[in-house]
């Protein structure tokens, strides 16, 4: 039997964290969530509606039980560091858990993560006590 994953004394029964994109319907992407498992769940901001206009076709956070699952907003569309700092103060004054996945991608045809553009987002998130979880390619590289 696999241990619980505990992150920041929090403890996850699945080790799973599902993504909310490429789904052809928000509908069925909750019924994927309930399916797999997960108890972690990852959000772009940028597909997030936080404006709190009750768009029925914009607002994934509508179909995602917070009682449930742990909102792990990412900042994934971000180009640079002050992109990626911008949408994750965004998603903390939201009201969102301050856990976030930090993504940067300078080139959005591929979206493999630059660990080198990583670095200064999260020294200056760190000072706003966010829980960031960066998304690194394996093997790391060294980060000169």
């Amino acid at each position: 039997m696999a241990s619980s994953l505990v992150i920041a004394g929090r403890e996850f029964k699945s080790r799973l964290m599902l993504g909310t994109g490429k789904f052809s319907s928000n509908e069925l992407m909750s019924e994927a969530l309930v399916a797999s498992g997960t108890e972690i769940v990852t959000v772009a901001l940028r597909r997030a509606d936080l404006s709190g206009q009750s768009d029925p076709f914009a607002n994934i956070l509508d179909f995602i039980d917070p009682e449930k699952y742990l909102l792990l907003p990412n900042t994934s569309g971000a180009m640079n560091a002050e992109e990626a700092i911008r949408l994750a103060r965004l998603a903390a004054a939201a009201g969102l858990p301050k856990w976030i996945k930090l993504e940067i991608h300078p080139d959005p045809t591929y979206l493999l993560p630059d660990p080198q553009r990583l670095y200064l987002p999260h020294r200056r998130l760190l000072l706003l006590l966010l829980l960031l979880l960066p998304l690194l390619p394996l093997p790391l590289p060294l980060l000169l």
